[in-house]
């Protein structure tokens, strides 16, 4: 195997500190105290999440101006996601919550929005399930989307939200509408677009009037834009394929233009006209970097880029903007710096900032003012107990260049030689880790372990090459590439090779079962946190859910055997079918609610170890899903790992 050089360790190793002292592993595993800090459109008002336990939960609106909390509520009956200012005087509330329908063999995660008026204190939904309309009409109960929204008034007193409406009580197929809501949760909603079974998103200007619509047929595979000509749409855009390759994003700031990206073409963002259909690459973007999406606002106006890699940066369309957000940027180097949100005319903005020297603080950035600290997302976890995070890139067998995040131990910085280990990889797979501060990471370096996150091929973030290189390799180079780090590591000297132990959570925890069972010499122990292990079970379970004819399926198939789909061939990269080959400990983890790898994958692995004479532990987490959403049994999972971990490798 061939290596390249490596930076790991030279920034790490100028802040050691001499005394450290660790957390307790709940102020890693609880949820943050602070999250989802916005800021109104006059930039008077800043809102954020504080949580202090499961039970209690609240929105914080305070004064920027008076320089004191000007109201809160208690949340945690809805569990928000996410919030930001519909105007100066309301809050909107993203919801995803669990739901079971009788009709429904599975339970699915509903999305829902909220209202919350600042003055009166009070929170109202904005559509209901079976919400009565004009007529006969009615919110469609079986859906799924119903929080989404795509676009407010100028005066910010509506929002347009998409829905699925019936014509009436017997309708089986209910189009996708588009529907004006009142931003006070008054009134009945109104249809402003009736749309069709295969609409799928609306394109509005600035006036609330609906410039196109996107279509998806799963039957033909067609993809398209239409405008409307008359009572009729025309198709200006389309193409056809088993799977999308393009999302259609939102619009320029001019109207005139959708902007959408191609993940079949090295030019992954464009801008389709409007006015002749004609496609163009997008202004001011950079195709030979690697991005991780637009910037846009809460009409959809794309006003920006911003790009991949283990840190994030940026590029805003406007000169001006550009240049200041460059040096917000700057402000924090060797950071990871995330724009959390910003008034309409950005004279201010709000930041997020993350790595060794921060937990997730919060600054506001004011044209023309100093920056200001607002507040820390971890009140337990002072920026004197962050381990180092360094980065590292190794070569792969066949020479792939894989990037690297290291969390260094505190405690060992004086001697980093032979180091217990343990790889997590991420999940996804199409996904990817930046520098920042992971609570799991954290909480083993905090016990003694190098923690690392190679960014395996299939990841996202890395470029076309890097991620189609994944396509067909589950259980193959995708598992190899972690093989790999661990022997950079051990040829460096940084890794004990008797004490390594992998852990990963989704696609982690099925590439920790992999490890286990198709590289039973290399670990010491396999931790699988809502992991797949039988995957013609997972397809079959997608299928029920998804539908025979959606894309999803196909998005499987060519990711996990890149076309050969087959249960001989699932069967072959299925950790379940090769139970018998594990010789370490396992530790399965998972949630009883998971509604996207179902809590069956880590039963039925648990049974296939046990049967083979196999060391296997299963923890069920109550009422928790796919997500860890609940902070207590998000420290279970927690204590168990690193617990388990310590139990075979040591600290």
């Amino acid at each position: 195997m061939n290596y390249c050089c490596s930076t790991l360790l030279i920034a790490a190793v100028l802040s050691i500190t001499p005394a450290y002292g660790a957390p307790e592993l709940d102020a890693y595993g609880k949820l943050q105290q602070v999250s989802n800090v916005s800021i109104s459109p006059n930039g008077d008002l800043i809102s954020y999440r504080r949580t202090e336990s499961d039970e209690k939960d609240y929105i914080v609106v305070y004064s920027l101006k008076e320089g004191k909390m000007k109201t809160g509520v208690d949340v945690s009956s809805i569990d928000p996601s996410s919030q930001f200012f519909g105007n100066n005087n309301h809050l909107i509330f993203k919801v995803s919550q669990r739901v079971n329908w009788r009709a429904y063999k599975h339970s699915f995660d509903v999305s829902t929005a909220y209202s919350f008026n600042i003055k009166k204190n009070k929170i109202e939904p904005l559509l209901k399930l079976d919400e009565s309309l004009l007529g006969d009409r009615k919110v469609t109960r079986g859906q799924t989307g119903l929080g989404r929204i795509s676009g407010i008034s100028n005066d910010g007193n509506n929002l347009f939200m998409p829905a699925y409406v019936a014509d009436s009580d017997t309708d089986q197929t209910p189009n996708y509408a588009m529907l004006k809501v009142q931003i006070s949760g008054k009134g009945k909603p109104k249809i402003v677009s009736k749309g069709t079974t295969n609409t799928r998103d609306y394109f509005l200007n600035d006036k609330g009037e609906i410039l196109a619509r996107e279509t998806l047929n799963n039957v033909n595979n067609i993809h398209a834009i239409e405008l409307k000509d008359g009572k009729k749409w025309r198709k200006i855009y389309s193409y056809e394929a088993e799977i999308p390759t393009h999302s259609f994003i939102g619009l320029s700031s001019d109207f005139s233009s959708i902007v959408f990206s191609r993940s079949d073409d090295d030019e992954h963002y464009l801008m389709l006209s409007l006015s002749d259909g004609k496609v163009q690459p997008l202004s001011g973007f950079d195709a030979s970097k690697n991005t991780f999406g637009v910037m846009s606002d809460h009409r959809s106006v794309v006003v920006g880029v911003r790009y991949a890699g283990l840190m994030p940066s940026y590029h805003m369309f406007d000169s001006a903007l550009n240049k200041r957000v460059q040096e917000i940027v700057s402000t924090f180097p060797d950071h990871s710096v995330y724009l959390s949100d910003w008034t309409k005319d950005w004279k201010s903005i709000v930041v997020r900032v993350e790595g060794t020297q921060f937990v997730g603080d919060y600054y506001l950035f004011h044209e023309g003012q100093p920056p200001k600290f607002l507040v820390s997302s971890r009140l337990d976890i002072s920026p004197e107990d962050i381990n180092p995070i360094a980065t590292a890139k190794y070569k792969a067998r066949d020479g792939l260049v894989i990037p690297t995040l290291v969390t260094l131990p505190k405690t060992k910085m004086d001697n980093l030689k032979n180091l217990p280990t343990v790889i997590l990889p991420h999940g996804g797979p199409a996904s990817q880790d930046h520098l920042g501060f992971n609570y799991e990471a954290q909480a083993l370096a905090s016990r003694g372990f190098l923690v690392v996150q190679p960014q395996f091929r299939g990841s996202t973030g890395f470029g076309k090459e890097h991620y189609e290189a994944g396509w067909g390799q589950w259980g193959k180079a995708m598992q190899d590439d972690l093989t790999d780090a661990v022997n950079f590591l051990v040829k460096k000297g940084y890794t004990d090779p008797a004490r390594v132990c992998i852990v990963g959570g989704s696609y982690g925890g099925y590439a920790a079962l992999a490890g286990a069972a198709f590289t039973p010499d290399l670990y010491k122990c396999s931790v699988s946190i809502a992991g797949v292990s039988h995957l013609p079970k997972m397809l079959e379970a997608d299928k029920s859910r998804a539908g025979k004819h959606s894309w999803v399926l196909d998005y499987w198939n060519r990711s996990i055997l890149a076309g050969d789909f087959d249960k001989d061939s699932l069967k072959a990269i299925s950790p379940y079918y090769s139970a018998d080959k594990i010789k370490v400990p396992v530790l399965l983890i998972h949630g009883e609610d998971d509604t996207v790898v179902e809590y069956e994958q880590s039963k039925l692995m648990h049974k296939a170890i046990k049967k083979s004479g196999g060391k296997s532990q299963l923890v069920k987490l109550k009422d928790d899903d796919h997500h860890l959403r609940d902070g207590s049994t998000r420290t279970q999972a927690l204590k168990a790992m690193v617990e388990f971990v310590e139990a075979n490798i040591g600290g």
